[in-house]
């Protein structure tokens, strides 16, 4: 029997504002073999979400389980809710030979490294701190404090690009995603 092994495909960036999951949705429609691995939260669901679509939504009590258990191969708290890979559901998908896409914190590769070092990351650069700014203030989710603090985290998040195996622009949304569709598909 053939032991298929999907590829597993990487978005990541600073943590607010580039465009990650607004890329992400693109590359799906442009490539629709891929298929995205939702992350799991303890948040609650909003509205329009749909458990294991948007998020795997799951309790506080699951998440320390699943950090007891190995279950998690990373995770963050952001806000005071955590967030986090569950590991069988892309143990599971990659089993099936097709590609696969997660969007991630930077912080978080490290850790898909370790377990896969065959993975292809591609970290997404805002075009200025600036233009990061206006993107956080165009979605009205934050105060300026809260902006503040996330620019600073982009900050530090940046200095780890190199990283990563490719570096993507934001600058023009168009350009952005059809490079990451080249890449993307030049590694299937």
């Amino acid at each position: 029997m053939e032991n298929k092994t999907g590829k597993l495909f990487i978005l990541a960036g600073p943590s607010a504002g580039v465009g990650k999951t607004t890329l992400m949705r693109a590359i799906l429609k442009e490539i629709p073999r891929l298929t995205r691995i939702p992350t799991a939260t303890t948040r609650t669901m909003r509205e329009g979400e749909t458990n294991a679509i948007d998020y795997f939504f799951i309790s506080d009590t699951e998440f320390d389980s699943k950090i007891a258990t190995g279950g998690l191969i990373e995770w963050i708290e952001c806000a005071g809710y955590r967030y986090g890979t569950l590991r069988q559901p892309i143990e599971d998908y990659l089993k099936t030979g097709e590609p696969c896409l997660l969007v991630l914190e930077p912080r978080g590769v490290r850790s898909f490294r370790k377990i896969y070092p065959d993975l292809i990351s591609i970290f997404i650069m805002p075009p200025s701190f600036d233009a990061l700014r206006e993107r956080m203030l165009a979605r009205g989710r934050d105060t300026a404090e809260e902006i503040e603090n996330k620019l600073t985290v982009a900050r530090e998040e940046i200095k780890d690009k190199d990283q990563f195996d490719y570096i993507v622009l934001n600058d023009n949304f168009a350009t952005a995603v059809a490079e990451i569709k080249k890449i993307i598909e030049s590694r299937i």
